[in-house]
């Protein structure tokens, strides 16, 4: 599917979904050689029939998305990227509708919240798991993350902080800390503190090539490229293992993503790098990288219209309509048979 006068291989941001929980209606016609006209409309929605949500302002602003079933549920703590605001609230619908308690949390671009991602102290997500531990229909023996893009930076170092995560799902992850961003998508003050500290992090230089790539890029209409920009700052950081987060603490299973064409950063390389510190120190579980070919960033969950359009973003995503929609069919499966498979493996060696 794709929309009309819509280039074959335009980059592209995936499928717009302004209220994930209203049905996605997709209307259908056809024509015949007669001029006869039939329709039809399908409709999609991200929570199952009785999937209910419980808006969370106490220590953490959240949302909980869950069935009523008998018996606690596993649960998930879901932490979205540098969009900000509520998370991953599609995701974590989706999660409930398969028996999952989700907690989709915000923790920047909120009331009540920093207004960027720039010094968020980390213990706030160890609260979102004492606070889901604290639910009587959440088990708190098996409770796993969730995690996009800048959120994987949170994701990794609270599970490799709380032993009793037992679970890691990274999209287009990285192994180290980077620095805050502005309003203006500018290099800010440190993204994360923890016990009072800025945490040590790789800061994001804009050098001259990349703003003079940045200045013609936007004079032509062409979105930019960040990943150049991140593998320039890899390339340059003097001791970039020092800020390594330390995934082998985790006490469970790691599941990357990644894109292999990611153009906002170099998830893929990371990914790798996270895999080698994770054989290095001999992680004694079953951890796995999925990379696909021809993705970008944004790796889609949901079967939905893999074609768009640039809608006045700067930046580039990376990845083909074709190679969006190949992942799409290969990673949601995966995502939830590996989240599935450890909360029974949890439940049975109990």
């Amino acid at each position: 599917m794709r929309p009309d006068k819509d280039p074959k291989r335009a980059d592209h941001l995936s499928f717009a979904i302004e209220d994930f929980s209203k049905p996605v209606i997709t209307e259908i016609e056809v024509i015949d050689a007669s001029g006869a006209t039939t329709s039809t409309s399908i409709e999609r929605r991200y929570a199952s029939v009785g999937v209910r949500s419980l808006a969370v302002h106490e220590e953490i602003v959240a949302t909980l998305y869950q069935v009523e079933r008998t018996g606690p549920l596993p649960g998930v703590l879901i932490i979205g990227g540098s969009d900000g605001g509520p998370g991953a609230p599609g995701v974590a619908m989706l999660l409930a509708s398969h028996g999952f308690a989700a907690l989709s949390v915000s923790y920047f671009g909120v009331p009540g919240l920093p207004p960027t991602l720039e010094n968020i102290p980390l213990e706030y997500f160890q609260r979102a798991l004492l606070w889901m531990r604290s639910q009587p229909n959440v088990d708190p023996r098996s409770i796993a993350i969730y995690a996009e893009s800048r959120g994987t930076e949170a994701a990794l170092f609270t599970a490799a902080t709380d032993p009793e995560v037992n679970a890691v799902v990274a999209r287009s992850p990285s192994f180290t800390f980077w620095g805050g961003v502005t309003k203006a998508h500018l290099p800010g003050r440190p993204a994360w503190t923890y016990q009072g500290r800025p945490l040590p992090y790789i800061a994001n230089t804009l050098y001259p090539d990349f703003i003079l790539t940045y200045l013609w890029d936007k004079a032509t209409g062409k979105p930019v490229r960040q990943t150049p920009l991140f593998l320039e700052d890899l390339a340059r950081a003097t001791e970039p293992d020092k800020v390594s987060i330390p995934v082998e603490q985790i006490h469970g299973p790691l599941l990357l993503l990644a894109g292999a064409d990611d153009q906002i950063w170099p998830s893929a390389m990371m990914a790798e790098r996270i895999m080698s510190r994770l054989r290095l120190h001999g992680h004694a579980y079953r951890d796995r990288f999925l990379t696909f070919s021809d993705v970008g960033h944004a790796i889609p969950y949901v079967y939905l219209p893999t074609h768009g359009n640039w809608r006045d973003s700067p930046f580039a995503i990376g990845g083909t309509p074709e190679g969006m929609a190949q992942a799409q069919a290969n990673a949601w499966p995966q995502i939830l048979e590996f989240l599935l498979g450890t909360a029974e493996r949890t439940r049975l060696s109990r």
